[in-house]
């Protein structure tokens, strides 16, 4: 619940920072270049937790493995030497799937499957009149990917949107993070109108990326 009321904060405040800097932003790359100036916050917490907040507000927390599983699942998933996982969050968009709405689609992709991934995901509309949008937080075990996707009515544009995310990646045992995440970002405020073309989008419709690695534990420094 604490988490839950902090998530609520958050995209609250995002959208009301947001407001501010949207001229600004109007001007941000989308040719598929990263942004020079993108920054990585992080936090250590009391449980071994640690977070990661980017500029604009995108978070991931990674849990560490629990290294007390058998040594058959240790041995399971030490396999591989390393392995990454991307949260990436996409243009808001008038959705092609579900006629009447505009929305935003999350995603966490693994290489191999993590023990377990959450991913908050909101959709927040910046101006005129700020309204934030969100869905129930889906939650996967023993997974390689999850995915959330939050939609407004058509009737909530033409405005400028930006989509959010919160992944929780809790490595499988017998890893752990190996330094800090990459940070890729394209924009994340933009104009979005029912039945308007998308406009470029940068890679892959992509607005924001994090790419984290994790390395076997037995072969960390």
């Amino acid at each position: 619940m604490k988490k839950h009321r902090a998530v609520r904060a958050l995209a609250v405040a995002l959208a009301g920072l947001a407001v501010m800097s949207t001229a600004s932003t109007a001007a941000a790359d989308t040719s598929g270049n990263s942004a020079d100036d993108s920054v990585v916050f992080s936090e250590v917490q009391a449980d071994g937790s640690t977070d990661f907040t980017t500029d604009s507000g995108l978070n991931v927390t990674v849990v560490p493995s629990d290294e007390s599983a058998g040594p058959e699942a240790r041995d399971a998933t030490a396999r591989a030497l390393q392995f990454s996982c991307n949260l990436t969050v996409n243009w808001p968009h008038g959705s092609h799937h579900v006629s009447g709405t505009i929305n935003v689609v999350t995603r966490i992709q693994c290489d191999i499957p993590a023990k377990k991934l959450r991913l908050a995901t909101s959709l927040i509309r910046i101006s005129p009149n700020a309204q934030w949008h969100q869905v129930p937080v889906p939650i996967k075990e023993n997974s390689a990917w999850i995915q959330g996707n939050a939609a407004a009515p058509c009737s909530a544009g033409p405005a400028s949107f930006r989509g959010w995310g919160w992944g929780t990646i809790t490595a499988p045992p017998g890893y752990q993070l190996a330094g800090s995440p990459d940070y890729d970002k394209y924009g994340d405020i933009k104009p979005v109108a029912c039945g308007v073309a998308r406009s470029a989008e940068g890679q892959s419709g992509v607005a924001e990326r994090l790419t984290l690695t994790f390395v076997r534990s037995d072969l960390a420094e």
